[in-house]
């Protein structure tokens, strides 16, 4: 298995201090490329037909990311706060001990390479207002990507969020994606994830007798906060479907279609 990470951090430093008019070739080409099969899926150019018109750099921002433009020295601090190599490893591991735990359940995964980043979301797009501090989008198998308004609280939780995105990776390597996807598929696929998200939370108590949660794959503390940002997950996933989403003859095909929970082999239920 292959987990490659897309370190936005190095890459928002190059477009910080590169010129206006070479802001967005570096953001499209190193950031965004990496996921190029991702956006095709859901019918989104890489490059606009015209100038101006809409593509992963006009989608992106719409979903709440800073737009190459706002990438500048006042982005600085927050750059800085996703910067860290234990933060980029935490993440990554979240992403392999949830592909793992699938495969030593006997769950054979028809993907085994994995691209992944963590993008500065814009605190002032109504998208992150909906979406809260920390969010995701793993819908497409092999794709994963985490967005973020840094601080100590969004920096320790990304890694849940990411463990959640991945099960969406495993769930949809088993589906065909077409218009044909109802909103029954959706929720089911909400429901079994958080399901198996919250099978990974193991009560503790500490010294003086207190119930905390925390994760058992990264560690991490888990809270009410974690669903409600669940609930703004299922909101972005359905806009995105059924506002753009278009037929992806590329997807990941197998020979198992499932429908339900109950079509799911019993290890992934």
């Amino acid at each position: 298995m292959k987990i490659t990470a897309i370190r936005s951090d190095r890459i928002y430093r190059d477009m910080m201090t590169a010129l206006p008019d070479k802001k967005e070739n570096i953001y499209r080409n190193q950031l965004m490329k990496p996921f190029e099969f991702k956006w095709a899926c859901v019918g989104i150019p890489l490059t606009a037909a015209q100038e101006g018109g809409y593509d992963v750099v006009s989608a992106a921002t719409m979903s709440g990311f800073y737009a190459p433009v706002q990438i500048t020295e006042e982005r600085q601090a927050e750059i800085e706060k996703i910067s860290s190599d234990t933060f980029w490893a935490s993440c990554e591991a979240s992403i392999r001990n949830t592909l793992l735990d699938f495969e030593q359940h006997g769950i054979q995964l028809p993907k085994q390479e994995y691209v992944f980043t963590v993008m500065l979301s814009d605190p002032q797009s109504p998208m992150t207002a909906m979406t809260g501090d920390y969010c995701g989008d793993g819908g497409i198998p092999g794709y994963i990507i985490g967005s973020i308004v840094p601080n100590e609280r969004s920096l320790g939780l990304l890694p849940v969020a990411l463990a959640h995105e991945t099960n969406h990776n495993v769930r949809w390597q088993f589906i065909q994606w077409s218009n044909h996807i109802t909103l029954a598929d959706m929720i089911v696929s909400e429901d079994w994830q958080k399901h198996l998200l919250l099978k990974c939370l193991v009560r503790i108590k500490s010294a003086n007798g207190s119930a905390k949660r925390h994760r058992r794959c990264c560690g991490k503390p888990a809270n009410h906060l974690f669903v409600k940002t669940l609930r703004h997950m299922i909101f972005r996933r359905f806009l995105r479907i059924f506002t753009g989403m278009r037929s992806c003859p590329c997807a990941v095909v197998s020979p198992l279609v499932c429908h339900t929970a109950a079509d799911m082999p019993a290890g992934m239920r």
